[in-house]
């Protein structure tokens, strides 16, 4: 006959207890241990605090003077268009005269207004380029 021998250290039962995960006490650490923060986590962090100045400082400081598509010197009011001498006005992609003088004097007939724009520009045709600046009549 052959004989058998068991060895206590790859027992089933010790097998199955290195399996379980470990249970945590109270005791073994503090309760509200700290929170580590990784490289990962600091990168994120420093970027959403650098996009919450770069959006605060644009909008508290109003730049942008194509939301009207307007050069305004300073002092003027944002919610009218400048009127005043020496102001002027935009060209955006795709657009033409017609359109402009139609956003800048919405009230009134536009071929009087195309007309008065390329005098006062001394344009000989209604060709325009996107960022070309216009004085305005």
């Amino acid at each position: 006959m052959s004989t058998m021998t068991l060895n206590p250290v790859c027992s089933p039962r010790r097998v199955a207890e290195s399996r379980r995960p470990a249970v945590r006490s109270s005791a073994s650490g503090p309760v509200g241990s700290p929170v580590r923060v990784t490289a990962r986590g600091r990168a994120l962090l420093l970027g959403l605090v650098l996009l919450v100045l770069v959006t605060s400082a644009v909008l508290l400081t109003g730049t942008g003077t194509a939301r009207a598509g307007f050069d305004r010197p300073p002092g003027s009011h944002a919610g009218a268009p400048a009127l005043t001498s020496g102001a002027r006005v935009t060209v955006r992609p795709g657009e033409t005269v017609w359109q402009i003088a139609q956003r800048i004097a919405p009230g009134a007939d536009p071929r009087e207004t195309v007309a008065d724009l390329l005098r006062v520009n001394a344009l000989q045709t209604a060709d325009v380029r996107p960022g070309m600046a216009l004085l305005l009549p």
